[in-house]
């Protein structure tokens, strides 16, 4: 008989410790808490790193935040997610997988033809919706273009993606993207 008055002890213990909702919420907000943790993708890292160059003068070989060319600023941007790249507008198309215009994403490298002398000659970051991130000349720095804009459509020579769902990713750490 003893052991009837147990099961209401019992019942009242467990409900004081962690009573269901409460220890669903817990849960819930531990779960919302490791998703906004997460880092994130390398593109998206590629991306921020890239918007906020923007303002950066131009410097005619420069490959860090005091000041950029065109290649000196993939280079850096790419280097701060563990991407090694040699300081030239091609060295994207060598190292990355090729993607066409219509297949751009953030992230994704852009190099121009023809801007200051002939063959590939300037480069850039793809930012989406038709924008891309570069280091134009002395006169601007580091800007933001249109894609569209008829002077880069018309020298667009080839992109090369270097991060994201379609390369392997700069260092094993794990984790999916």
């Amino acid at each position: 008989m003893r052991w009837l008055c147990l099961v209401p002890l019992t019942l009242a213990l467990a409900a004081t410790i962690a009573p269901p909702v409460a220890l669903a919420e817990e849960l819930a907000d531990a779960n919302l808490d490791a998703r906004h943790s997460r880092q994130p993708s390398p593109s998206t890292q590629v991306v921020k790193l890239a918007k906020s160059a923007v303002g950066t003068p131009y410097a005619w070989g420069g490959d860090s935040p005091a000041g950029f060319d065109c290649s000196g600023l993939v280079v850096w941007v790419f280097s701060q997610v563990g991407v090694a790249l040699p300081h030239a507008e091609v060295g994207a198309l060598l190292v990355g997988t090729p993607v066409s215009r219509e297949a751009l994403l953030p992230g994704d490298v852009l190099v121009f033809q023809n801007t200051y002398q002939w063959g590939p000659s300037h480069a850039g970051i793809y930012v989406g919706d038709g924008r891309f991130v570069h280091a134009a000349d002395e006169a601007h720095g580091v800007i933001e273009s249109s894609l569209d804009n008829p002077y880069w459509a018309s020298r667009f020579y080839g992109a090369a993606r270097l991060v994201g769902s379609r390369h392997p990713p700069a260092a094993d750490n794990g984790s999916p993207e």
